[in-house]
């Protein structure tokens, strides 16, 4: 998202909405699984009942994987999975552990199935408003903004994950060959939704972001 395509998105994104994308930060990180009893494969989730967001990329997901979703609000989530209303939910591990919904999910399964994305916005009317200087230092904030927010995000998931340790949660990092068959199971029919909702170009912008991607793994 910090290199071309990102710019090119966020180009888009300006000449559809009026609005400038000032940085890509990331919202807390990856999504992982989390639930009262382990999941270290596809199977283990069959019939599950699993809280998710009525987003549909992951609902879509989850059913791919032949759980059972079901629709809680946030607010409710703790009690409803003490009770049995769900079994499961999947979020970032900030907001799982803010809730303290280790409580009764212990189990934690690192699928880092969706990563989200809060990308700092301006209206580009008021930005174009401002000084020549003042529009720097607007950039330069987003991208500063951007870089400590991320670097926040990955050092309070490694102190979490002590905390939750510490009050019982137990951890399970998923094997190449796991990990596959979620991603292939569930890539295709989050891909089916975005391109229903990105319409003619939807499939050429998904061949690009994989590309980056790619490119952008063989260099680390």
């Amino acid at each position: 998202m910090e290199g071309p395509l990102g710019d090119e998105l966020a180009e888009g994104f300006l000449e559809r909405t009026g609005l400038r994308v000032l940085a890509w930060p990331e919202g807390a990180g990856f999504r992982n699984i989390y639930s009262e009893k382990p999941i270290h494969s596809v199977a283990d989730m069959k019939g599950m009942k699993m809280r998710v967001p009525e987003n549909p990329g992951l609902l879509a997901m989850f059913r791919a994987w032949d759980a059972n979703t079901v629709t809680i609000s946030w607010s409710e989530l703790y009690t409803a999975l003490q009770s049995g209303m769900a079994e499961g939910h999947d979020t970032e591990l900030y907001s799982m552990y803010s809730k303290k919904l280790y409580e009764v999910n212990p189990y934690v399964t690192m699928t880092r199935h969706s990563y989200n994305l809060h990308p700092i916005l301006i209206n580009e009317e008021f930005f174009q408003s401002l000084s020549p200087e003042n529009q720097t230092l607007m950039l330069k904030a987003g991208d500063l903004c951007s870089r400590m927010g991320n670097a926040q995000s990955y050092l309070s998931s490694l102190v979490i994950q002590g905390a939750m340790e510490a009050e019982g949660a137990v951890f399970y990092y998923p094997t190449a060959a796991e990990l596959k068959e979620f991603r292939e199971l569930a890539q295709q029919p989050y891909i089916d939704m975005v391109l229903r909702k990105m319409g003619d170009d939807g499939q050429e912008w998904v061949d690009r972001i994989f590309a980056a991607t790619k490119e952008a793994e063989s260099q680390l």
